[in-house]
């Protein structure tokens, strides 16, 4: 903290800090076109386990407190590339918890989401869901290309991992 007067720190606050993206995260627009930086967003985590969250994958609750009353049923799974899923969000029968349920299980298959892998959702208003995967080893997952066949993809993957590194 930078010091001021007598001695005492200097409050940091958003209005003193710098605009530069890199202090504040990676910037997203909304529909609305204001930008908003992913450290301003409501978000959560998910560690992907098939047994657990294949089929549908619940939504902490407190998480879904951020809503108040206004929670969408219908959301948009946007990843980085802008390629977008639609899912359903249901409220479970004894209404404890919210999940991900139709057109989850398409994401997942779409997204080569494997057991142990790490999941970002953070929340852009307006009924979307900005998503980042990350693999067991700690690195991005990147987004799969329209124009190839996810088989295409993992038979491509597989070669890859049998090669001898050189």
């Amino acid at each position: 903290m930078a010091k001021r007067g007598r001695g005492r720190p200097k409050k940091i606050t958003s209005h003193n800090l710098s605009d530069h993206s890199s202090d504040r995260g990676e910037a997203m627009v909304n529909s609305d076109g204001k930008v908003l930086y992913s450290d301003e967003l409501a978000e959560f985590f998910k560690i992907y386990v098939p047994a657990m969250c294949s089929e549908t994958m619940r939504i902490p609750p407190d998480f879904m407190g951020k809503f108040g009353g206004n929670i969408p049923t219908i959301v948009t799974l946007r990843r980085p590339s802008g390629m977008t899923w639609q899912v359903e969000m249901k409220r479970s029968i004894n209404e404890q918890y919210w999940s991900f349920q139709k057109g989850w299980p398409e994401f997942v298959k779409e997204n080569l989401v494997e057991d142990g892998d790490f999941m970002t959702f953070s929340y852009a208003g307006n009924s979307v869901f900005c998503v980042k995967l990350f693999a067991k080893n700690g690195c991005r997952k990147r987004v799969l290309n329209d124009s190839q066949p996810i088989e295409n993809l993992q038979d491509r993957h597989e070669t890859l991992l049998s090669q001898p590194p050189g």
